[in-house]
């Protein structure tokens, strides 16, 4: 496509919002127990939608995120669990990198990083309590995937309800004060106000 009126509009309130925000940035926080220092935490999210979901995911560290990344699926989803199984293995993925790295650096990581999901059926089948259903059975590399990092201790995923989700920014367009309240979240403002 050309571009057109609509797009030069868009393109004018992210300019906008870009230099009435140009001063937050990242804040990052020592949590209030020693244990949960150093520590990370993962989100993911996935908007069902076809031909292509469009999925995001975020980890983050004492407060505020250090790698997030939204786009659209390079696999057809057929049902909201489906989309939601895709990203929980790419997050679990870039989890288990993470850990890799910091590993190296002396910061192990003794406990499964939590990857946050608003999905109970994907948490289900992922933790080997729900079978797959015939649409969900094509996943079962990806969900043997997450499964076996789950049995090894590297991550482990617990619901959280959507309205907390900081994935969530990244999969739909947000009336401005769910996207506020979810970028503070996701920028380490959240935990400084509380």
């Amino acid at each position: 496509g050309k571009w057109a009126v609509r797009h030069f509009k868009a393109l004018l309130k992210a300019l906008e919002y870009g230099y009435h925000s140009r001063q937050m940035g990242l804040l990052y926080t020592r949590p209030n127990t020693a244990k949960d220092t150093n520590v990370l935490t993962s989100y993911a999210d996935s908007g069902f939608s076809s031909p292509r979901s469009q999925g995001c995911r975020c980890i983050m560290l004492n407060g505020a995120a250090i790698s997030f990344t939204s786009k659209r699926h390079t696999t057809t989803d057929d049902s909201t669990t489906a989309a939601e199984l895709t990203e929980q293995y790419l997050c679990a993925c870039d989890a288990e990198g993470l850990r890799n790295l910091m590993a190296e650096v002396g910061l192990h990581q003794e406990r499964p990083t939590i990857i946050y999901q608003d999905n109970q059926p994907a948490i289900h089948i992922s933790m080997n309590r729900g079978a797959l259903s015939k649409k969900t059975r094509a996943m079962d590399m990806r969900v043997l995937t997450v499964r076996n990092k789950i049995e090894d201790g590297k991550v482990i995923p617990i619901f959280l309800k959507t309205s907390l989700m900081v994935a969530d920014i990244g999969t739909k367009a947000l009336d401005r004060s769910t996207f506020e309240f979810l970028r503070d979240l996701l920028c380490g403002y959240a935990a400084k106000s509380s």
